[in-house]
């Protein structure tokens, strides 16, 4: 079982890539006008390790609805603002819109399901 501690180090690493790779992407686009996609591929974030890295925590905390990847890639690490709010199993609404109220979603959602 994935611990509250490791669970909110793992996403903050994922991004903390994610949010290098957006820079270093923003410096290219300013110095050369496009993005730097030669350089994804072998980058931080690239899609598939990201996807491994996602999917492994999906496994470890059990989240067979992928709440994990809705949140990463449809919310943007709850950046998205207009994507973070959704209604629990119970017709709570939360609004995710960092690490620690998905995790404490997850752990909610896994009493009540």
């Amino acid at each position: 079982m994935l611990t509250r501690k490791q669970f909110l180090k793992d996403i903050n690493v994922l991004l903390t890539a994610t949010v290098f790779e957006e820079a270093l992407d923003n410096v290219f686009r300013n110095f050369s006008g496009e993005r730097h996609d030669f350089i994804c591929g072998a980058g931080f974030n690239d899609p598939q390790m990201v996807q491994a890295f996602v999917d492994t925590i999906e496994q470890a905390l059990d989240d067979q609805e992928h709440w994990v990847s809705w949140w990463i890639f449809d919310t943007d690490f709850g950046r998205e603002r207009s994507m973070t709010q959704i209604i629990g199993p119970n017709g709570a609404v939360w609004n995710i819109t960092n690490a620690e109220l998905l995790w404490d979603f997850l752990n909610e959602y896994e009493k009540i399901t």
